[in-house]
């Protein structure tokens, strides 16, 4: 019994131990699974105090390297390692993996002999020859440590080549892969190695050897809060990278989608994104994790927050669409920025703000294209028979156009009557273009009552008014239609009696259009209307037209005389 009692005793302890919470360097995960765990900005800001990473300090070594015969590796300071190793540590502690990667000797050791190889053959490479008259030893751990780790070139310490080289990784050679920042953020990465010779550098990578399983759905970079710090590019682009759990089935690019936005742009990424602005691929090789999605649309500033959506991912041929954001914050200070535009924007190009921080720290936005403003000139001033023409000018970048203004057409004034219609003959009525001063003259006929013409015979020549003063005609007050002649008291307008001289009362003036409107100026007895045809012209008599009296007495006597001389002929050959 007690025998019993005492294995279900061991059994409880082992399950409970099996199943127990491990905190490590902020990062709570199973004894066998894990996921990510995000610290907020505060818990960023204070990481980072506490690791007291330098970017700036120049790589000390304890042992001189030697890239000729005799060749030796040398070693640098376990400060400049510890450095490094912090930088790696803290890029994982923000992506909200464990971050409690150690170093070893036997992968330094490797790390550094790769660095001494790289130097001597003086370039990069994976598969190193082996240099001439180095050691077998020496040159197969280089070759090893080559083989398995990420290497650079022209950086002033290891830390800088974490930061900005390894995890950055988004040049034109790097940006297909991400195969650097995908060995450091490996879930699985436990142990590594540093190395430098000069200004060559190597980083041991293939220690992915961890307990636990990382049982998350994906990891990002740039992760949910992002130090702005870190943030830096030499080509102003910084790709971003999701590598997805193992759950889900491998990403096909030409099923991937990326919608990805902040406050003022968004982009929507598809297989045919092959810029190195806006890009999208899919890697499922093995860099410390497969199904890698990598896409890319410039850089973002201090204080954005970009929204990211990936479409087109399955688990078990199931949708499962991956969300998130990345907030830009930095992890010295509070910026303060001023701002200055450094490019006008124009009606045909945006312009361009710069922010710069008292620190150094600036960022530039875009400035949305003007809209034209135009001002206006006018160039032609309209009349009564011509167009006019103004032109529009855009004061910001002259471009301009032409309006047409309508012609404004004649501003006739009342009609006078500087002829007097009589029963034998039209009158003439004139009036005169406010605008232009043209004169437009038309008939002027009498109606009697009954609606017939008075005025019949068009070759009688024109009678005039026998009262020289009854043959002026004023127009009436400005507000009647009717024309009156100067004599206040006379009544009706007409031609005027054979023997009295007055208007003939049973006679109506009338004026008419060339459509047959009449126009009544006075309606009376007597009405005055006017015809308005084109191009009217005075009916003349003979005498009137400039034909001399005396020409057509000779005319007609010449005329007389042929035809008598005819006739005598005529008589003498009969």
């Amino acid at each position: 019994m007690k025998r019993r009692f005492f294995m279900c005793l061991l059994t409880a302890v082992f399950v409970m131990a099996l199943f127990c919470v491990v905190s490590n360097g902020g990062v709570s995960y199973a004894a066998q699974t894990f996921t990510l765990n995000y610290p907020t900005q505060e818990q960023i800001k204070q990481r980072y105090k506490q690791l007291n990473l330098d970017f700036d300090k120049s790589t000390s070594y304890t042992e001189n390297y030697s890239a000729t015969e005799p060749y030796a590796a040398g070693n640098i300071s376990q400060s400049d390692r510890q450095n490094a190793l912090n930088a790696v540590n803290f890029c994982r502690y923000i992506a909200g993996l464990p971050d409690d990667v150690v170093m070893t000797d036997e992968y330094n050791a490797l790390a550094q002999a790769a660095s001494l190889v790289l130097l001597a053959n003086g370039s990069l490479s994976h598969s190193p020859q082996q240099p001439a008259g180095m050691p077998e030893s020496l040159y197969k751990t280089g070759a090893d440590g080559a083989g398995g780790s990420n290497i650079a070139k022209g950086y002033t310490n290891l830390a800088r080549s974490v930061i900005f080289g390894y995890i950055e990784d988004s040049d034109k050679d790097n940006i297909s892969l991400l195969g650097h920042r995908r060995w450091l953020l490996s879930p699985a990465l436990k142990t590594i190695g540093f190395g430098m010779t000069g200004s060559y550098s190597a980083a041991y990578v293939k220690g992915t050897k961890r307990s636990e399983t990382f049982a998350g759905d994906y990891v990002a970079w740039p992760p949910k809060n992002m130090p702005i710090e870190l943030y830096k590019s030499h080509s102003d682009n910084y790709a971003f990278s999701v590598v997805l759990g193992d759950d889900y089935d491998e990403p096909d690019i030409s099923k991937v989608t990326v919608d990805i936005s902040n406050q003022n742009k968004s982009w929507h990424l598809t297989k045919n994104s092959t810029g190195i602005s806006e890009y999208l691929t899919v890697n499922n090789s093995n860099y410390g994790g497969k199904k890698c999605i990598i896409f890319n649309v410039g850089m973002f500033s201090q204080n954005d927050t970009v929204t990211v959506k990936i479409n087109g991912i399955y688990k078990n041929g199931v949708s499962k669409p991956i969300s998130y954001t990345v907030n830009f914050f930095s992890i010295y200070h509070d910026h303060s920025y001023t701002s200055k535009i450094t490019k006008e924007p124009t009606c045909s190009s945006a312009g361009e703000i710069t922010y710069t921080c008292e620190c150094g720290d600036s960022y530039t936005k875009s400035i949305a294209k003007k809209e034209h403003s135009y001002t206006e000139r006018k160039v032609k001033e309209e009349s009564c028979t011509e167009n006019g023409l103004i032109t529009y000018t855009c004061k910001y970048c002259n471009d301009s156009y032409s309006k047409q203004i309508s012609a404004l057409g004649h501003k006739f004034g009342e009609y006078e009557i500087i002829k007097w219609p009589t029963a034998e003959s039209d009158g003439i009525a004139e009036r005169i273009c406010a605008r232009c001063g043209l004169k437009e003259q038309h008939r002027a006929v009498l109606k009697n009552p009954s609606g017939t013409t008075s005025s019949v015979d068009s070759e009688t020549s024109d009678i005039e008014p026998a009262d020289s003063e009854a043959s002026e005609v004023e127009p009436a007050d400005s507000e009647a239609s009717d024309i009156e002649p100067a004599d206040s008291e006379a009544s009706n307008v007409g031609p005027t009696d054979s023997e009295t001289g007055e208007p003939d009362s049973s006679d109506e003036v009338s004026i008419e259009d060339d459509e047959t409107e009449e126009v009544a100026v006075e309606d009376f007895d007597d009405t005055l209307y006017i015809v308005e045809e084109p191009d009217f012209q005075e009916e003349r008599s003979p005498a009137e037209s400039g034909v001399p009296s005396l020409v057509i007495i000779i005319v007609c006597i010449f005329s007389t005389a042929v035809l008598f001389v005819i006739f005598l002929l005529g008589k003498k050959k009969q």
